[in-house]
């Protein structure tokens, strides 16, 4: 439409203005449309927004309300300097109008894909195709078109309200979210005064591995030649449990030290909340000048998707000083997080279409097809970063070991076979040869950068083979200060964040729950370890997610002291047995030990109030 048509009757300064608050409303409108359709489609599917109790669901969409007349404000000032300094009001209507047309083709792009991927497991999450990319291009192109014509009639009908409705819009947004930014911050704190040296720190963790199949750790196969000849370098840890038989909530409490009975983080959509976003090992360091990375796997451990803020430099490939900066102004609330997920969903899927970059499926991370984040490149990132990055602390997962399925590069056992059949052993064991060439490609590049004796490196898995948590981890540190030795005490991965600040001579803070592996011998024997697995997961296409809530709960949690475990929840609700340690650091009955894992486990799950969901 003309727009001096449509304001003829009025003065050129009032024609300017109102087609500065057509800017307003028409982009409101469009982005409301975006956002609504967002908050409907998380809330309605197994999502982290999903799970909140409905005061932060509602916090969520009035935020989300507050930032898109942000932006329309924008859009207005915006219009307002075009129409001033160009004085060609038709333009300046046609250029808010492109605007509003982009957000409604990203939105339509974004329903397109999650519809049709949701019912017939195509879209461009899975598809690369340039007809399948024209094909969601040109549908969304023409449903934009159609939607503009009637939002912006709306619009010029809002705009005939006069300024008092979006003076008034604008004001309640902007307090709204400025009293978002004033709430209290649970944010963890350092003073670099408190440091002794600052080592650079390498953590090298490959999925899913037993101890008890490493040749270091005694395998009849000597599936770990490298590290077996270096063996005498290092403290090697024989009673090493994880906290969590999941790889998400096994990485989160490694990065944070503690455990997941106290953040409820277990498997997806699993996040950290305000009271423990900001409390990480990586954020602490960042305070003291450090270089962080976290080389792991999209969605399943991912600072984005479990809501680490503030803890990374660059996050599976990505830059996190976006992000960082945004939580610096939202907080690292459910608004915060909802913000990137779903504007970076939308920004994906939207270079995706128009080719300029593939959107990156996590679950090809997990079925070893990504063309991504490959372990080749994790490895090449580690060089990268030590070269130019100092301190640095890079936190790397590698997934030859994930299984079921393996296709390793090493054909030593597997050689002239073909796998047949899921976990098939010589493959397996092909899978933890090709970790211990990495981990030699890793140490020999430290040394030759002569950075070897100055970086703490930590060896370990998330958990054992098929998300077993009473099984042996492997957990091997290369302390660059303390005598190398065997040490057969009980030992959980909660303790790796608490050990490095220790080394780095920063007092523990007390939101950690682990203790540092240089003081668990003097813990006493007995020491018990607990550590959750989700009850029951389903393949969301874009990756694994915990199922709806059963009579079972949401998690099990399987306890360890001594020579025993014990598992509760589940369908079972109860069962216990003999742990595969040769070397157990005491001995106690079958009863001994269901008494005390019992009683301790109904003290957390008291003072947690059942974070964890459990049903036992």
């Amino acid at each position: 439409m003309n727009s001096s048509a449509h304001y003829k009757t009025t003065s050129k300064s009032q024609m300017k203005f109102k087609v500065a608050r057509f800017g307003f409303w028409v982009v409101l409108f469009a982005a409301l449309i975006f956002t609504s359709y967002s908050f409907v489609f998380e809330v309605t599917k197994v999502s982290f927004l999903a799970s909140l109790p409905l005061v932060d669901k509602l916090s969520v969409l009035s935020g989300m309300f507050a930032l898109t007349v942000v932006v329309a404000l924008l859009a207005f000032t915006v219009s307002s300097l075009l129409s001033g300094i160009s004085g060609k009001l038709e333009w300046t209507q046609n250029a808010a109008s492109l605007v509003a047309y982009v957000i409604l083709v990203v939105t339509l792009i974004t329903i397109g894909e999650n519809w049709s991927y949701t019912l017939f497991g195509v879209g461009l999450k899975v598809g690369d195709s340039f007809a399948l990319k024209l094909t969601f291009l040109i549908i969304s192109a023409l449903g934009a078109k159609l939607l503009l014509s009637p939002l912006s009639a709306l619009a010029y009908r809002a705009t005939n309200l006069g300024i008092i409705p979006l003076c008034a819009l604008s004001a309640v947004a902007i307090g709204y979210l400025i009293f978002l930014t004033m709430a209290p911050s649970a944010a963890a704190k350092v003073s670099s005064q408190d440091v002794k040296h600052k080592f650079n720190v390498l953590i090298l963790s490959s999925d899913g591995l037993d101890a008890s199949s490493m040749g270091i750790y005694g395998y009849s196969a000597d599936t770990t030649p490298f590290l077996s000849k270096h063996s005498d370098e290092f403290t090697i840890y024989t009673n090493a449990y994880t906290n969590n038989g999941n790889t998400t909530g096994s990485i989160v409490s490694l990065l944070n030290g503690i455990s997941p009975l106290t953040t409820g983080v277990v498997y997806p959509p699993d996040s950290l909340d305000t009271n423990f976003a900001e409390r990480t090992l990586p954020h602490l360091l960042g305070q003291l000048g450090y270089y962080r990375a976290n080389l792991a796997v999209p969605h399943f451990a991912d600072a984005r998707d479990q809501n680490l803020t503030n803890a990374f430099d660059e996050n599976n490939g990505e830059d996190e000083r976006y992000r960082n900066l945004t939580t610096n102004y939202l907080g690292d609330g459910p608004l915060g997080q909802f913000v990137l997920h779903t504007v970076g969903y939308a920004v994906e899927l939207m270079m995706d279409a128009t080719f300029i970059k593939e959107y990156d499926n996590p679950m090809d991370q997990i079925e070893g097809t990504s063309s991504t984040l490959t372990d080749v490149d994790r490895i090449e990132a580690i060089k990268r970063i030590a070269r130019h990055h100092r301190p640095f602390f890079i936190n790397t997962h590698f997934m030859g070991s994930h299984g079921p399925m393996f296709n390793p590069s090493s054909r030593v056992a597997s050689a002239n076979l073909k796998q047949e059949r899921p976990w098939q052993k010589e493959f397996y064991e092909d899978s933890i040869r090709d970790f211990d060439n990495t981990i030699e490609a890793a140490y020999t590049f430290l040394t030759k950068q002569g950075i070897l004796n100055d970086t703490f490196i930590v060896i370990t898995s998330d958990h054992g083979q098929g998300y077993n948590a009473h099984k042996r981890i492997p957990l091997m540190v290369r302390f660059p200060s303390v005598s190398p030795g065997v040490v057969a005490q009980s030992v959980q991965r909660i303790d790796i964040a608490p050990t490095i600040l220790s080394v780095l001579g920063v007092q523990k803070p007390n939101w950690m729950e682990g203790d540092s592996l240089l003081e668990v011998q003097s813990l006493g024997q007995s020491r018990m370890i607990f550590s959750a697995n989700v009850v029951s997961s389903r393949n969301s296409k874009s990756g694994w997610v915990r199922s709806s809530e059963t009579n079972n709960g949401r998690n099990l949690i399987t306890g360890i002291v001594c020579n025993r475990y014990a598992v509760f929840g589940g369908s079972d609700k109860f069962s216990s047995g003999v742990l595969d340690a040769p070397n157990p650091p005491c001995k106690l009955t079958e009863l001994e030990a269901q008494t005390m894992l019992t009683s301790a486990l109904k003290l957390r799950i008291e003072n947690t109030k059942n974070v964890v969901g459990l049903a036992w």
